[in-house]
C-alpha cells in the first residue's frame, strides 16, 4: 500500500511539473512573439524539452495508458496556462469556458477512478 501511495505522489508531482514547464514554454514563446527577444525563444525550447522529458518519466511509471497519460498531461498544462493568464496577463474566462474546465476536471477524476490498479 505504501509503495502505491509513493507512486501516486510521484505521478502527481511529475505531471504537475510537466504542466508548469510546458506552460512556462508557452509563456516564453508568447513573450518572444511580442518582443522578438531571442533568449525567450531559446528558453521556451529548453522549457518544452524539460516538459517532454518529464512526460517520458511519467509514462515510465506505467500508471496510466498512453492515451490517458496524454489527456492528463494536457489538462494540467492547460490549468497552469490559464492560471498564469488570469494572474499575470489579465486574461478573462467566460462562463462557458469555466464549464469546459469543469469537464476537464471531471475527465481527470474519471480517468483516475476508472484506471486499473495493478495487484
Amino acid at each position: 500500500m505504501q509503495h502505491e501511495t509513493l507512486k501516486t505522489i510521484l505521478a502527481y508531482g511529475l505531471i504537475f511539473a510537466v504542466g508548469v514547464t510546458g506552460s512556462v514554454g508557452d509563456i516564453l514563446i508568447n513573450r518572444w512573439a511580442l518582443s522578438r527577444d531571442t533568449p525567450s525563444l531559446v528558453c521556451s525550447y529548453l522549457s518544452w524539452m524539460i516538459s517532454v522529458t518529464l512526460l517520458g518519466y511519467f509514462l515510465r511509471l506505467e500508471r496510466y495508458t498512453f492515451s490517458s497519460a496524454i489527456v492528463i498531461a494536457v489538462i494540467f498544462h492547460i490549468l497552469v496556462a490559464v492560471f498564469a493568464d488570469l494572474q499575470f496577463f489579465g486574461g478573462r474566462i467566460t462562463k462557458l469556458q469555466w464549464l469546459g474546465f469543469a469537464f476537464a476536471a471531471l475527465a481527470f477524476v474519471l480517468i483516475e477512478v476508472g484506471r486499473e490498479v495493478p495487484e
